[in-house]
Order: structure tokens, then sequence, then C-alpha cells
């Protein structure tokens, strides 16, 4: 069986719609010829920030796609020639999936687990406590992605937060004293709804705007005015860089 670095076992936690970004980038701009080595220059050409970079990585090397120093292994030529059908893609990420998270899993009976066992198992495995429950959503929205692995109705459901765990704290006042906005209505889809509006049916969206989704409140999580005004400004010249004068200011609405 295969092992993992004992630094590399903690599993990946990069937001899945990332990850189907990268892949599809990946089929578009560097196939059939895989670049030897993914290295500063090939993630500059493709313009994902740094800590998507350090999450895609992650995946990578945990997924064995590519070697501890991110040049591309057999597995990632089969996964991406795999795209052009989708019954083999589904074939190959399943075997991708069960042997590399087998190796953290063991022999848990996912039909019946919970998020907080494969949450324990994750940290047992090296995960941190911020972002293990972000692995345990990457894992169950991988596994289903693959299909052929069957996950219970436990780990299938939406994860919550908990506010003693990384989530929302129930103080009104953070520690540099700003005081929470109202809480944004996710269930609206409204910041979802407006970047419907921008980018159209799109399936993709471009690098920087995908990190900017990425930053977007758990249903029911608070944001503070400073980290809202901060959201909104970046979200302004992120539009203005792509789009002129083209693109959406707020997202509050």
């Amino acid at each position: 069986m295969t092992t993992l670095d004992p630094d590399r076992r903690a599993p990946p936690y990069v937001a899945y719609r990332t990850w189907e970004t990268f892949l599809q980038q990946l089929k578009q701009d560097a196939w059939p010829d895989l670049p030897q080595q993914i290295d500063s220059s090939v993630w500059a050409d493709w313009g994902f920030n740094g800590s998507n970079q350090s999450a895609l990585k992650r995946a990578l090397v945990f997924l064995g796609l590519t070697t501890d120093d991110y040049r591309p292994t057999e597995d990632m030529t089969e996964l991406i020639r795999s795209q052009e059908n989708e019954v083999d893609r589904k074939a190959v990420l399943e075997r991708i999936v069960h042997d590399r998270y087998l190796l953290v899993l063991g022999d848990m009976d996912l039909g019946s687990a919970t998020r907080q066992q494969v949450r324990a198992a994750f940290q047992r495995a090296g995960s941190g406590t911020k972002t293990a429950d972000k692995a345990v959503s990457f894992f169950v929205a991988i596994a289903q992605d693959a299909g052929g692995i069957v996950l219970g109705t436990q780990l299938r459901k939406r994860n919550r937060r908990s506010p003693t765990r990384g989530g929302t704290s129930r103080k009104t006042e953070n520690e540099s004293g700003d005081e929470p906005i109202a809480k944004i209505n996710t269930e609206k889809e409204a910041p979802r709804n407006q970047i419907a509006q921008v980018f159209g049916t799109e399936k993709i969206l471009p690098p920087l705007v995908q990190a900017l989704v990425d930053e977007l409140p758990a249903q029911g999580e608070q944001w503070t005015v400073r980290k809202k005004q901060m959201f909104d400004n970046v979200w302004a010249a992120v539009m203005t860089y792509l789009y002129g004068d083209g693109g959406p200011s707020d997202m509050s609405n």
C-alpha cells in the first residue's frame, strides 16, 4: 500500500469549485503537454492567489497527482486525459479518492459515518482545527463527484460551523472592537445572484472572482463592518481590473 509523507497526510481543504476550475484550466492550457513541474511560473500564468495556490498544492500531493515537488504523476495524466469521457473520468477519480483517503479513513463505514467522525480522522492525520471542516467538505464533494462511493445522510448534509470551533463567536464585538453588521442572508443567495448577473451561466469563474466567492460567509455567519468593507473594496478592484467600470462594487444588496 502507498504511504504518505507524514507532513503530507493532512487531507486537502480547497474549495471544490476552485479545484474544478484548476482542473479545467489544466486541461485547456496545459494538455497534452503537461509542464514538467507546476512551479511559480505556472501558477502566475493561471492567476490563482496565494491561499488557493497553497490549498491546491496540498490537494495535488495528497491525491497523488504530483510528487512532493509538484511534478505531475501518471495519475494526473490519466485524470486529465479522462476528462473527455465522463464514465472514464468518474472511474479514475473514484480509484484515486479510494486509494488516497483509505490511508486516512481506514475501514470507516462511510454509509453510516458522521461528519464529526471523518473530521476527527482528518485531525489525527494532521488537519488543523480551522481547516478540518473544509477538508470534510472537499472529501464529500470529490467522493460524490466520483460516484461509486457510498456516503450516508450524515456525511452528505450541509455542514454548519460550531460557535466553539472557529466559527462565529457569541460575542457581539470582535477583538478589534468592530460591531458586527446584520447577518448576510445567504439563503436568498443575494451575493451569488449578483455574480450570476455578471458572469451569466458560465460554470467556471475567473480565478480572481472564484477566490472572492470562496470568502463569502457561510449561512448565518456574521461579518464585522471592517471585514465587509474590505471585501467590498477588493470586489470593486477586481471588477474594475477585469471589466473596467462595469462590475458591481457592493455585495450586500
